[in-house]
């Protein structure tokens, strides 16, 4: 699964991941942290991700890494307001008064491209992702976070068997493998969701989905 899938998608318009509405488990969850209102939040794999718009509202400066130069600028163009975009290292860096976006590789970030990150929030990045690249994403999301950072990860767990991913079930095992060494990994929420996503059923006939929600702190 490399760049050339996701930029596919992108300009095919095949977009089922993206949602127009804000995510209800960050609304459910993100009070919770208790993050100063200007700290600066990570969203990883960010697409033209609503919740961006969201955690700005709340206060935050948000900065995103998304693949599809296409995503950005549709992020920007639906929400209507002045942005600069520049070239800046391996990447080009969509940016707004509130948000930013940096246009590239996320494997080929660095802690100072994105700056003193202490919050985060995956919603769709781990579970996009194969088991291999599922490991190297979390041991990048481990270089990038400061000691003392806190975020939230959604994941999804259902019969593989059944559907080929992306999305991708993570079960709550393989979480506390990829960040249970270097994060305090707490399940907050644990849901079957199945009835609320028939698309999972109808179109690829799964017999069970559920949502999981985790908060991870940075220890050491």
């Amino acid at each position: 699964m490399d760049a050339s899938f996701w930029k596919s998608k992108w300009k095919k318009g095949e977009i089922g991941f993206h949602k127009d509405e804000v995510n209800e488990v960050l609304t459910a969850n993100w009070d919770g942290l208790n993050l100063p209102s200007r700290s600066r939040v990570f969203v990883p794999l960010c697409g033209k991700s609503e919740d961006m718009r969201w955690l700005a509202r709340r206060g935050h400066q948000v900065v995103g890494v998304e693949l599809s130069e296409l995503a950005c600028t549709q992020f920007y163009g639906d929400y209507d307001v002045p942005f600069t975009k520049e070239r800046s290292g391996s990447f080009t860096r969509f940016e707004s008064e509130e948000v930013s976006i940096l246009c590239g590789d996320f494997f080929k970030l660095t802690a100072h491209d994105l700056g003193a990150a202490i919050g985060f929030w995956d919603r769709a990045a781990l579970v996009a992702l194969p088991p291999k690249m599922r490991r190297d994403y979390a041991e990048k999301m481990r270089r990038l976070l400061p000691v003392g950072s806190i975020g939230l990860l959604a994941s999804f767990t259902y019969p593989q068997d059944e559907k080929k991913g992306p999305p991708f079930s993570v079960s709550e095992d393989e979480v506390q493998e990829l960040y249970g060494r270097w994060f305090e990994v707490e399940k907050v929420a644990d849901e079957d969701i199945l009835d609320h996503q028939p698309e999972f059923r109808e179109r690829w006939g799964l017999s069970a989905l559920r949502r999981q929600v985790y908060r991870l702190r940075r220890r050491f």
